[in-house]
């Protein structure tokens, strides 16, 4: 579980540095949470930087770094599932 939270930590990482090409630093924490019935991911990403005349839309940006998190967790939960990982 350890390793799927690190690989999906660093696809965000690698989609923010892409979208915000070193206009940004970004502190990224995902957390998987095992219970019996199922698995809880938190991911938390901050953004910090000097964004001005709207080159990056930060909204836009946090909630997509979300998503491909949420994605590639997916991804990789189904294939831990499958015992592929």
């Amino acid at each position: 579980m350890e390793e799927i939270a690190l690989r999906v930590e660093e696809a965000i990482r690698d989609f923010i540095d892409e979208k915000a090409r070193g206009l940004v630093e970004a502190d990224v924490i995902v957390r998987l949470e095992k219970t019996t019935e199922r698995v809880n991911v938190v991911i938390d990403v901050r953004l910090r930087g000097g964004v001005t005349g709207g080159a990056l839309d930060i909204d836009t940006l946090l909630r997509d770094s979300v998503n491909v998190g949420k994605r590639k967790f997916e991804e990789l939960i189904c294939k831990y599932a499958k015992g592929t990982t």
